[in-house]
């Protein structure tokens, strides 16, 4: 395993560990991520339209920086 591949799987570690505790990670320039909670609800498989439950998780959301945004514009 190259320094590069444990960097990285440390540098996860850490961020899913904040964001799991309800922070939020922000990366300089490019945006920032944090943790949000979705409800439990009922939906639909679309391939088969039948009934299914969709259980509550938490999820990521990513929110670009300002400069982020003026390099893709």
């Amino acid at each position: 395993v190259s320094q590069l591949e444990r960097l990285l799987s440390s540098l996860c570690g850490v961020m899913a560990s904040e964001l799991f505790e309800g922070g939020e990670v922000s990366l300089p320039r490019f945006g920032k991520l944090t943790a949000v909670h979705s409800k439990a609800r009922d939906g639909r498989n679309p391939k088969t339209g039948e009934k299914l439950h969709i259980p509550a998780r938490l999820r990521v959301v990513f929110k670009p920086s300002k400069a982020f945004k003026e390099l893709l514009n």
